[in-house]
């Protein structure tokens, strides 16, 4: 299987700032050497969940791993998506939020929960708000998710927003003056 990385988001391009434990636990559960089975990783929009979730995808292909991300807030049937996914190593659900509220869809995914964890296979799931706040109408499922290792991804201050900017400037192949960079995240 070839999966298509959207730009350039592996961990190398990740700027972790104050995250570097949440790195090492997603690098870990990718390649197949974590102990955890299961990983729920929240935080606000816009701090990386998504980019996390495709490195860890690739991180996984690199180590010849099996890995499949899907995005929840997708129009396609719930079932249809999951039929089958239980037979990769590594899972990767991103916004779990989307689901949250409908019973059908949740106890879909309750049930590929289980199939996946007796296969033995690693799952990383997203969402922009901690497990307690999910709106779960299905217990059960509620229960599966506080299972794991629950991680927050922790916002940017400014100085490391600063940083941030500096190191894609680069990465982009040219360098940001200091005074301009200060300029963009003071006015943009």
């Amino acid at each position: 299987i070839k999966f298509e990385f959207w730009g350039n988001q592996t961990f190398a391009d990740f700027f972790p700032a104050n995250n570097q434990d949440i790195l090492a636990q997603l690098r870990l559960a990718a390649s197949g050497k974590g102990e955890e089975a299961f990983i729920y990783l929240w935080g606000e929009p816009g701090h990386g969940k998504t980019h996390l979730l495709y490195a860890s995808c690739e991180e996984a292909f690199n180590q010849q791993i099996r890995a499949f991300y899907l995005d929840l807030t997708s129009d396609i049937p719930l079932e249809a998506l999951l039929d089958g996914l239980e037979a990769n190593e590594l899972v990767c659900l991103d916004n779990i939020q989307a689901i949250c509220g409908n019973r059908e869809q949740e106890i879909t995914l309750f049930h590929f929960f289980n199939r996946h964890r007796e296969a033995g296979n690693r799952l990383l799931v997203t969402a922009d708000r901690p497990v307690g706040q999910l709106g779960c109408v299905l217990p059960d499922l509620q229960t599966r998710l506080n299972w794991g290792l629950s991680l927050k991804l922790r916002c940017l201050n400014e100085e490391e927003k600063f940083s941030l900017l500096i190191h894609k400037a680069q990465q982009l192949g040219f360098e940001l003056n200091p005074a301009a960079a200060r300029f963009l995240l003071t006015h943009y």
